[in-house]
């Protein structure tokens, strides 16, 4: 049986199908109001024929060659949006098994790697996909940082590419980076 595909998020078009959505809604709204002011249940002038007359008998101009360029550009991004690979929101692990885990998991693993490293008091971790931080307060002694690091390059040596690795070490003399 062939692995699960790698889960993904959605991309920018999540955010473009809201900003859609609403001007759509704003179109009807002024659809609507001008049926309304044609049936005389609302007072007033239609919207529409005002605004086709504002721009009737206008010259072709630079307003509408930049207009132009910046609608299609726009129109080109959405696009490009739309049918873009989406952002790989899990790791894979070296099995077989179509098994991913998620960024939180990671950095949960990485602390509880660095928990076990003699010396260490805490552990905290941020983690992606690619890289994982992983903070340690310590009691101190020499090289705790290289073996918090080897702990858990070791513990995430499961993940396909295996993360960046960063450890910082707060201590009785003060804070290190490695």
């Amino acid at each position: 049986m062939p692995p699960a595909t790698r889960p993904t998020r959605s991309g920018p078009i999540g955010v473009v199908g809201p900003v859609l959505a609403v001007l759509l809604i704003a179109a009807g709204l002024v659809l609507l109001r001008d049926a309304l002011v044609g049936y005389r249940a609302v007072p007033g002038p239609a919207w529409i024929p005002l605004g086709l007359g504002a721009v009737d008998g206008l010259a072709p101009g630079t307003g509408f060659l930049v207009g132009g360029i910046i609608a299609v550009l726009v129109g080109v991004w959405l696009l490009y949006a739309a049918l873009r690979r989406r952002v790989r929101s899990r790791a894979v692990l070296r099995a077989r098994t179509g098994v991913y885990l998620a960024p939180g998991d990671i950095a949960r693993l990485a602390s509880a790697a660095a928990e076990d490293v003699g010396g260490v008091v805490t552990a905290s971790s941020k983690a992606g996909t690619r890289s994982v931080r992983t903070t340690v307060r310590t009691t101190g002694g020499p090289g705790i940082d290289q073996a918090v690091l080897d702990a858990v390059h070791q513990r995430l040596d499961v993940l396909d590419p295996a993360p960046r690795v960063t450890v910082v070490v707060r201590g009785p003399t003060g804070r290190s980076r490695s």
